[in-house]
């Protein structure tokens, strides 16, 4: 299963979750989120990984359907006493967006060193980068026609809650 924390959440305030299935955390970060969402008196409701959305990844001339579900639902009564609904997806922070650059998402710079081992992690970084920007433009066009926003949260997001 590889190195990262995982395992099924406890749910102490079973009233606010609204997924058909027990909560499952791929890692740390998500676990801590699903505990700030389970305990945080501003969060009406919450599930995770229950929104299916398709996604179109073409490859070599061909293209295939795939779907995407991603982290959580939330909603949340903001400051102004209004339920606000988001989707949101949890990423190491090299896979996430660069808020402080005004950028969409990181992009994977070529490596210096062009030896096997480095191009194929280059490589796989490409890849995730470009399967990552169309899962969450797929998201971004879901949550619009839905009344949601879609928010990718890093481990520095996560560590705040």
């Amino acid at each position: 299963m590889g190195s990262w924390k995982q395992g099924t959440f406890n749910i102490r305030n079973k009233e606010k979750y609204i997924g058909s299935k027990e909560p499952f955390y791929r890692s740390s970060w998500e676990e801590r989120f699903m505990n700030w969402c389970d305990n945080n008196p501003n969060i009406v409701r919450w599930s995770s990984e229950e929104i299916k959305i398709p996604y179109i990844i073409s490859e070599n001339g061909f293209s295939k359907t795939h779907n995407y579900y991603p982290d959580f639902y939330i909603e949340v009564i903001n400051k102004e006493m209004n339920l606000k609904k988001y989707v949101v997806e949890i990423k190491p922070y090299n896979q996430g967006p660069i808020k402080e650059e005004n950028k969409e998402v990181y992009v994977p710079k070529p490596p210096k060193n062009k030896n096997a081992k480095s191009l194929k992690r280059y490589y796989l970084e490409c890849k995730t980068y470009m399967k990552n920007t169309l899962k969450w433009q797929a998201a971004k066009t879901y949550c619009l026609r839905n009344g949601f926003e879609f928010i990718v949260l890093t481990r520095k997001d996560v560590c705040n809650f």
